[in-house]
């Protein structure tokens, strides 16, 4: 499916042409693919990435992908997660299926842990820059 790049600034002060490269350059698996798909020479792809709005344009696309990916995941997590405990489970899976799975579950439990522990951690750290700041973070 193609990406449909966001509404943003960034987007906005793009010129039509350039919105095709950048479609084609999130798309494609190298510049000069996308500059073939998106019908421009790859100068013209390259004198695009160089230039400071198109790049901001490209790195928010990129950050919304990513974000739509993990929001994926997030989605899908739940079943995933019971399926592992399934296969964990299920006394009549291959022994090794069973490891397997249950060390899956255990350590995506550990890094969800982690991940947890430490947005807390830098939340605090935040506020307590805030506080000590009298308001301004540097």
């Amino acid at each position: 499916m193609p990406y449909k790049a966001p509404n943003s600034p960034d987007i906005d002060s793009l010129t039509e042409r350039q919105r095709r490269a950048l479609a084609a350059l999130l798309e494609a698996p190298t510049a000069k693919e996308a500059a073939k798909r998106a019908g421009v020479n790859e100068r013209t792809m390259k004198k695009y990435r160089a230039g400071p709005t198109f790049r901001a344009a490209y790195k928010a696309a990129q950050a919304d992908i990513l974000e739509g990916a993990v929001n994926q995941s997030r989605q899908n997590l739940t079943g995933a997660l019971t399926a592992l405990a399934d296969i964990a489970e299920d006394g009549q899976a291959p022994p090794a299926a069973r490891v397997s799975a249950a060390r899956a579950t255990v350590e995506l439990a550990l890094k969800l842990d982690e991940q947890v522990d430490i947005a807390e951690r830098l939340t605090a750290l935040e506020a307590a820059m805030i506080e000590d700041e009298g308001g301004a973070i540097r």
